[in-house]
C-alpha cells in the first residue's frame, strides 16, 4: 500500500463509527455484532464475531503498535473457557469494554501504521459499505479500491511464484 493510499484509508476510516452489541449465542458462545456506520453517507452494516476475533485483533494491533491503544481490553472469564455461559451482567460488561476499546482504536487511526490500518479495515469488513443500488461514499469507494488492489497484488505474487517454480523445473530438467 502506498503512503498516499494509507493516508486516504486513514481519512476514510476516520469517517466511520463502530458500536458493539451482543448478537446472540452459538453453541454456548456469545457473538458480538459490530455496527459500522459511515457518518458521511449514513450507510451501515453489521459484522458478527465471537470474542476471540476481537482478542486476535487486539493481539495483532499490540504487536504492531507497541502500546498505542491504552484502553484495557475486556478480560476472558475463566468459566467461559470451561463452557459455562456468561451471565447477562458479564456479557454487558464485556460488551461495554469492547465498545470502549474499539472507540479508542478508531480514534487513533491517525497514529496507526499501514499494517494496522489494513487490520482495522479487514476486521470491519469495509467492502460492505456500498449498499446494493446506492452510490458508495468516497470513503467506501477508496477502501474498496485499496482492498481490491491488495487482493490483485496477492494473486499476482502467487502467479509469479508459480511461474518461477515452473521455470526452475524446466531449467533443471534441461540440465539433466
Amino acid at each position: 500500500m502506498s503512503s498516499e493510499n494509507a493516508k486516504q484509508l486513514r481519512l476514510d476510516l476516520g469517517k466511520l463509527k463502530g458500536t458493539v452489541s451482543i448478537s446472540g449465542d452459538v453453541d454456548k458462545h456469545p457473538e458480538y455484532k459490530l455496527l459500522v456506520e459511515d457518518l458521511q453517507t449514513l450507510q451501515s452494516y453489521e459484522v458478527v464475531n465471537r470474542f476471540g476475533a476481537f482478542r486476535a485483533l487486539k493481539k495483532t494491533l499490540d504487536s504492531e503498535s507497541k502500546g498505542l491503544i491504552e484502553t484495557k481490553f475486556p478480560g476472558t472469564f475463566a468459566k467461559s473457557s470451561l463452557g459455562v455461559k456468561l451471565s447477562k451482567k458479564e456479557l454487558d460488561k464485556r460488551c461495554a469494554g469492547l465498545n470502549t476499546w474499539i472507540a479508542e482504536c478508531m480514534s487513533k487511526l491517525e497514529q496507526m501504521n499501514e499494517k494496522e490500518l489494513e487490520l482495522m479495515s479487514d476486521f470491519m469488513d469495509l467492502k460492505h459499505l456500498q449498499v446494493a443500488g446506492s452510490t458508495a461514499s468516497r470513503a467506501a469507494g477508496n477502501i474498496q479500491g485499496a482492498w481490491k488492489a491488495k487482493k490483485e497484488a496477492e494473486e499476482s505474487k502467487k502467479k509469479q511464484s508459480m511461474m518461477s517454480n515452473l521455470m526452475g523445473r524446466k531449467v533443471r530438467q534441461s540440465n539433466e
